[in-house]
């Protein structure tokens, strides 16, 4: 089934480069998940499960072989991204009994998703098997979003003794059988000439787990009338240092303001967060003065993977890093709020207020009063002054 707005120009080597950057961002980010070592610490310390991995076994194999079916398309699901992660980093946790190389498979892999899940070390069948292998090894399945068809094609194809003894099968809830109306719904919308970028958002509200377009994050997006816009970003500079930035659009597609300020102490995710957090706030404080409902609609780019998903509720942060998320999502309750990835060539004007390293005018009552070399005012002794006359004008 083809993809909404899918841009047939695109350049699948250079979507599988990226695909397979980050899914090793998310397998960092699985790794070091309270989830997964509770998994791995189940599977080291669990009597059960060795009972029945070494029935599986047999005692003449030593290894499983993983087989996944039914993982979905990496280029537009961070799910399917966080599911790949999951099985890759459970083969090099358990090289013991788990055969490195894996052998994958689903109907609507995209060319680039066979280009990176190849680069990933994966073995991309060229034949559909209908999840109706019939196993003749002890073979892991891996299948995370399984429907009722496919988990009884491969129970069905294995229903003897000796096959069903040598299988061990790992998966989440079946699927939602509402996914399929919702995909055919968005194609309806699609006949009627509405916006592709705002259709795209609408979707992405309800199913925040889509990556959506190539063409979404590789440029700046379209700017909708009437929606405000955020782009923000962090970097580390140092072994200590971060710096963060962000730019403000209204309404009108103008910026109207652009901010950037340091962590004397953090990481690029804690520069993400800062940066973010306090465009939030110079944001609120101005629909606060203003009472403003239109200007209420807001959408935010940023170019950290990890960070996005954090916010769109796709993976857990770190504990250092709830409680600016919990301040992050607390002020987004005050906006209709779209939060998406995008590409770095596509939040140029957000990084290029990270390495700003101008003074920032400060909105103290003196009119030659600005940053000092620390980036601290030397009235208020704030890091991240907001241009709070200017943002109230310019939106105007």
């Amino acid at each position: 089934m083809a993809r909404p707005f899918e841009d047939d120009e695109d350049d699948f080597n250079d979507e599988a480069e990226r695909l397979t950057k980050e899914i090793k961002v998310t397998i960092k980010d699985v790794e070091e998940s309270e989830f997964y070592a509770d998994l791995c610490n189940d599977i080291r310390t669990s009597k059960k499960f060795k009972r029945y991995l070494d029935h599986t076994l047999g005692g003449s194999h030593s290894h499983v072989q993983v087989v996944v079916y039914a993982l979905g398309n990496i280029e537009f699901s961070f799910r399917s991204q966080s599911q790949l992660a999951l099985i890759i980093a459970l083969t090099r946790d358990f090289p013991t009994w788990i055969l490195p190389e894996i052998e994958v498979y689903d109907p609507c892999f995209s060319p680039a998703d066979k280009i990176a899940l190849k680069n990933l070390g994966c073995n991309v069948l060229s034949i559909d098997e209908h999840c109706s292998r019939r196993v003749e090894r002890p073979t892991l399945f891996f299948m995370p979003v399984a429907n009722y068809h496919s988990m009884g094609d491969i129970l069905a194809a294995n229903w003897l003794p000796f096959r069903i003894n040598q299988m061990i099968i790992l998966t989440n809830a079946m699927a939602n059988p509402c996914m399929e109306l919702r995909v055919k719904m968005f194609q309806e919308f699609d006949k009627y000439n509405i916006d592709p970028y705002l259709l795209y958002l609408h979707k992405k509200k309800s199913e925040k787990d889509d990556r959506g377009p190539r063409k979404f994050r590789c440029k700046p997006g379209p700017h909708p009338k009437g929606w405000i816009k955020i782009n923000f970003s962090g970097r580390k500079i140092s072994e200590r240092l971060a710096r963060f930035g962000y730019v403000i659009y209204n309404d009108k597609k103008e910026i109207v303001e652009k901010m950037s300020g340091r962590l004397e102490e953090g990481d690029e995710f804690e520069a993400n967060l800062e940066a973010l957090k306090q465009a939030l706030k110079s944001l609120l404080l101005h629909v606060c003065l203003t009472s403003s409902t239109v200007k209420n609609l807001l959408i935010i780019n940023g170019d950290n993977l990890s960070v996005i998903r954090w916010i769109n509720n796709n993976g857990k942060a770190p504990k250092k890093m709830r409680k600016s998320l919990e301040e992050i999502l607390l002020l987004m309750k005050n906006f209709h709020c779209f939060v998406y990835h995008i590409y770095e060539e596509a939040n140029l004007s957000a990084m290029e207020t990270v390495f700003n390293i101008e003074p920032t005018p400060c909105p103290c009552p003196s009119p030659t009063i600005g940053f000092n070399k620390r980036n601290m005012c030397s009235i208020c002794g704030s890091t991240f002054c907001c241009h709070i006359s200017h943002l109230l004008s310019s939106f105007d």
